[in-house]
């Protein structure tokens, strides 16, 4: 699940509270590989395809530090954790 519009502020382990409800494999807010900084999106892998709709659907205009999530099914051209686009020219 890619998830955007994430507050600057937050972590790996805020994201997890946020999807705490569904089966989470893993949960990583995407950082600039120069200074660590966050891209205000993240990935979410969750057990199945069930617990993917349920997500999409429970966490329709959820919001985190006043920040509307926007929350869908990422696409496989999208970027992923460990991905090094700082390095783009």
């Amino acid at each position: 699940v890619f998830v955007g519009n994430l507050p600057y502020s937050i972590d790996d382990d805020g994201l997890k509270d946020i999807f705490k409800d569904y089966n989470i494999i893993s949960a990583h807010v995407v950082r600039s590989r120069i200074d660590r900084r966050s891209k205000s999106f993240a990935f979410v892998e969750l057990s199945d395809e069930e617990e993917q709709k349920k997500s999409l659907e429970g966490l329709k205009d959820v919001k985190s530090k006043g920040r509307v999530l926007v929350i869908k099914v990422a696409l496989s051209d999208q970027v992923q954790p460990g991905d090094d686009t700082d390095r783009c020219f």
